[in-house]
């Protein structure tokens, strides 16, 4: 009997020396697992904690205007600039005034001296104006002849006669036209006038030249 109670101690003994040290075992793990669920559950807390960000302005961005480069095709360049937008400013043009002539302004510029050779065509296509036929042309042709050569700006330094008939003094031609200096026609007018007034026609003012060197 004793023997027995010996032998059941020893077994509660050896038992109780193995479930101990397994039961310790357990027990830390336990905390191990404990800590770590504390540490992950901080962690996913922090985690989640929300922070402030910094406010941030948006400002709408204007439509800007495509470059073109050089090879772009018209049609295609319009169509760049519809999309974008973009519309040209145009000048203002204001509108225009009316001109008022002034009674002063500047005469317009006088006529061109014709050559001799025109002068005399000129002269011979105008004997008719006057009741002339062509008989009274070779009179007429030396009788300028011999005064100016057919020469408009023909002057002479002695007495002032200017022009193709030699007016005495110039401004009497100013009756036919303010031009009378280098207008040939506006000189051919007035002295083919002249000489109806003053002798009837071109052969007898030759005549009187060849009578008295003057006419």
């Amino acid at each position: 009997m004793a023997r027995q109670v010996g032998r059941h101690r020893a077994r509660r003994s050896i038992r109780s020396a193995v479930i101990r040290p397994a039961a310790m075992s357990v027990t830390a793990f336990g905390l191990v697992c404990g800590s770590a669920a504390v540490y992950q559950t901080a962690t996913a807390s922090h985690a989640h904690t929300p922070t402030v960000e910094a406010a941030v302005v948006v400002r709408p961005q204007l439509p800007v205007a495509p470059s073109l480069s050089p090879s772009t095709s018209p049609s295609a360049a319009v169509e760049q600039l519809s999309r974008s937008q973009v519309r040209p400013v145009l000048p203002v043009v204001p509108p225009a005034k009316a001109v008022t002539p002034s009674p002063t302004a500047t005469p317009a510029l006088a006529a061109r001296p014709a050559s001799p050779a025109q002068a005399q065509q000129m002269a011979q296509t105008m004997l008719s104006a006057y009741g002339w036929n062509q008989t009274q042309w070779p009179c007429l042709n030396k009788l300028w002849t011999q005064e100016s050569s057919w020469m408009t700006t023909a002057e002479n330094p002695s007495s002032g006669a200017y022009g193709i008939p030699q007016s005495l003094p110039a401004s009497k031609m100013a009756t036919v036209g303010a031009d009378y200096r280098t207008n040939t026609r506006t000189q051919l007018t007035w002295g083919l006038q002249y000489v109806k007034d003053a002798y009837g026609s071109p052969c007898q003012a030759w005549d009187f030249h060849l009578a008295h060197n003057w006419y």
